[in-house]
Protein backbone atom coordinates (compact mmCIF):
# COMPACT_ATOMS: atom_id res chain seq x y z
CA UNK A 1 0.00 0.00 0.00
CA UNK A 2 1.42 3.48 -0.72
CA UNK A 3 0.49 7.06 1.12
CA UNK A 4 0.12 10.51 -0.48
CA UNK A 5 1.42 13.30 2.28
CA UNK A 6 -0.45 16.16 1.40
CA UNK A 7 -4.34 14.13 0.73
CA UNK A 8 -3.94 11.22 3.56
CA UNK A 9 -5.16 8.91 1.10
CA UNK A 10 -4.09 5.08 -0.03
CA UNK A 11 -3.24 3.30 -3.12
CA UNK A 12 -2.56 0.33 -4.52
CA UNK A 13 1.29 -0.87 -4.40
CA UNK A 14 1.41 -0.13 -8.40
CA UNK A 15 0.53 3.50 -7.88
CA UNK A 16 3.31 5.79 -8.10
CA UNK A 17 1.22 9.37 -8.14
CA UNK A 18 -1.65 10.43 -6.62
CA UNK A 19 -4.85 11.08 -8.68
CA UNK A 20 -6.03 13.67 -6.88
CA UNK A 21 -2.80 16.09 -6.43
CA UNK A 22 -0.23 14.72 -8.33
CA UNK A 23 2.19 14.07 -5.22
CA UNK A 24 4.51 11.51 -5.42
CA UNK A 25 3.63 8.53 -3.34
CA UNK A 26 5.29 6.97 -0.77
CA UNK A 27 5.77 3.18 0.61
CA UNK A 28 4.73 2.83 3.83
CA UNK A 29 3.70 4.82 7.01
CA UNK A 30 5.56 4.30 10.42
CA UNK A 31 3.19 4.88 13.14
CA UNK A 32 5.10 6.07 16.62
CA UNK A 33 8.44 4.47 15.57
CA UNK A 34 6.81 1.14 15.96
CA UNK A 35 3.50 0.53 13.63
CA UNK A 36 3.77 -0.03 9.62
CA UNK A 37 0.76 0.04 8.14
CA UNK A 38 -0.03 -3.00 6.04
CA UNK A 39 -3.69 -1.87 4.42
CA UNK A 40 -6.98 -0.55 4.80
CA UNK A 41 -9.15 -2.83 6.17
CA UNK A 42 -12.30 -0.46 5.63
CA UNK A 43 -13.98 3.16 6.27
CA UNK A 44 -16.73 4.58 7.40
CA UNK A 45 -18.01 7.65 8.67
CA UNK A 46 -15.99 7.79 11.99
CA UNK A 47 -12.80 7.13 10.10
CA UNK A 48 -10.75 4.61 8.93
CA UNK A 49 -9.64 0.79 10.09
CA UNK A 50 -5.92 0.09 8.94
CA UNK A 51 -4.36 -3.66 9.61
CA UNK A 52 -0.36 -2.51 11.18
CA UNK A 53 2.10 -4.63 12.00
CA UNK A 54 4.46 -3.95 14.77
CA UNK A 55 7.91 -3.34 13.87
CA UNK A 56 9.90 -2.16 16.75
CA UNK A 57 13.66 -1.33 16.58
CA UNK A 58 15.52 0.05 19.41
CA UNK A 59 17.55 3.45 18.56
CA UNK A 60 20.20 4.58 20.79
Amino acid sequence: MKFCRVCKQDFDDNATFCTLDGQTLINSVILDDKYRLEHRLGEGGMGRVYLACYSYTHRN
